[in-house]
């Protein structure tokens, strides 16, 4: 365990040399310590006790010919990471930050990716028959792609053996269910839908979480804190409210924007990522303020001195 916050495998050259065959990758995260625990995790903690690297999930931080990730297992380097959430999802993390995610398919905890010979990265899924079926790819076969990588920086990209560049991760909103720019009166997004303007989103998460993206950074990423959060349906009610709800709950109802009488008529996004609710003459009602969600309720915030706001 390094003092820099590495833990590093060395071996000795022919020379008697220590030369590094693995590492965790985690320079100037602050791990201090690496401790197994009880159920078999294997963890670094700073000096907080904040977790900086997981054993189990982060498996190296390059994909070579043949190598496989499984759901919830990723490339790393810090706090940077790519590969396949717990239901199997397509995810990037950079900085510890959530900056993409896309929903691969109903068996998605099945899925696994890996580092074809052919040059492509491939996600597969098991069908009824247990047959491999490819759910996702990056398309560069005979590209000549060796390996993917993911760097200090938070990119992810394919290189050939001569250290060429042959694809990079991109993020393609189409992938993530833009269903349009704006909500007017009775329409919905679901799980994993969202109201778009070039990469600034606001919908409902892979599991219903209410999302905010603006210039392809997550400002908000709230889990109502109900089952069934794949169910949850947003909706801009006549009243004049947005609404989160979920049809399986006896109290559906988990958040809105506690504006009804307001006159609202459209939840839209802007180009500089905005969200606001107009009323029919166009004048701003609402304006969604990421800041001011209660992180431990989702509740409506109240505060004396500004009123009532989201």
């Amino acid at each position: 365990m390094k003092s820099n916050g590495n833990l590093v495998v060395y071996a000795y050259d022919e020379n008697n040399i220590e030369e590094p065959v693995w590492k965790s990758y985690t320079e100037g995260e602050g791990g201090q310590k690496v401790k197994i625990y009880d159920n078999g995790d294997v963890l670094m903690k700073d000096e907080n006790g904040n977790v900086v690297w997981n054993f189990e999930q982060c498996k190296s931080n390059k994909l070579e010919i043949s190598d496989k990730l499984h759901s919830d297992q990723y490339i790393c380097s810090g706090n940077n990471k790519f590969g396949l959430g717990k239901k199997g999802e397509l995810v990037h993390y950079v900085n510890g930050i959530l900056k993409y995610s896309k929903d691969l398919g109903k068996n998605g905890v099945s899925n696994f990716m890996k580092m074809k010979s052919n040059g492509n990265l491939v996600v597969y899924t098991y069908d009824e028959n247990n047959i491999a079926d490819p759910v996702w790819k990056s398309e560069t076969s005979g590209e000549g792609g060796q390996k993917v990588k993911i760097y200090d920086n938070g990119d992810v990209l394919m290189k050939d053996e001569n250290g060429n560049v042959v694809w990079k991760l991109e993020y393609n909103n189409a992938d993530n269910n833009c269903k349009s720019n704006k909500l007017e009166i009775y329409d919905e997004l679901h799980a994993n839908q969202y109201i778009c303007d070039g990469n600034n989103k606001f919908g409902l998460g892979i599991e219903g979480e209410l999302v905010h993206i603006v210039n392809g950074e997550v400002k908000l990423f709230e889990d109502p804190g109900k089952s069934y959060g794949d169910e949850n349906i947003m909706v801009m009610q006549d009243s004049g409210n947005l609404v989160v709800y979920n049809g399986y709950l006896d109290e559906p109802v988990m958040w809105k924007s506690y504006i009804a009488s307001d006159g609202g008529k459209l939840v839209e996004i802007h180009s500089d990522g905005n969200v606001v609710m107009k009323d029919k003459y166009g004048y701003e009602v609402w304006k969604l303020q990421d800041n001011y969600i209660n992180k431990l309720s989702s509740e409506i915030v109240k505060d004396e001195n500004i009123g009532e706001i989201m």
